[in-house]
């Protein structure tokens, strides 16, 4: 059921659903909520995406599902003339991650660490 779930998912994201396929499904509606549902039930098709099955998750099947979304990722900014690892975003978050880490855990946690006892 759930891989049915994805493949259809898949499926609708390239196929899409026109007018005409959604006032099928909601014709036994009544106006009013005809007029209110339609709009909810149109988007386009031909959304890009990537359905990717596995026959395991393993250390090895992660690290090629890990390569392969950074050789998207080159590829991409390679197109699109950017330097995908090297923004500034990446910046940005290294400066809050170091402002976090230093008031990280509270001083008030029960997690809190004691040092070994001294001998």
């Amino acid at each position: 059921m759930l891989v049915a779930n994805c493949l259809a998912q898949t499926e609708a994201l390239m196929r899409g659903k026109s007018e005409a396929e959604a006032m099928r499904e909601l014709a036994h509606l009544p106006g009013e909520q005809l007029d209110m549902l339609l709009p909810q039930k149109l988007f386009p098709g031909n959304q890009p995406s990537n359905t990717l099955a596995l026959d395991e998750v393993s250390p090895r099947s992660v690290g090629m599902l890990l390569a392969l979304y950074e050789h998207k990722v080159f590829v991409q900014g390679v197109i699109w003339g950017i330097n995908s690892f090297d923004q500034w975003g990446w910046s940005t978050a290294s400066n809050w991650r170091a402002a976090f880490c230093r008031s990280w855990p509270p001083a008030t946690t029960r997690w809190r660490t004691t040092a070994p006892p001294t001998a």
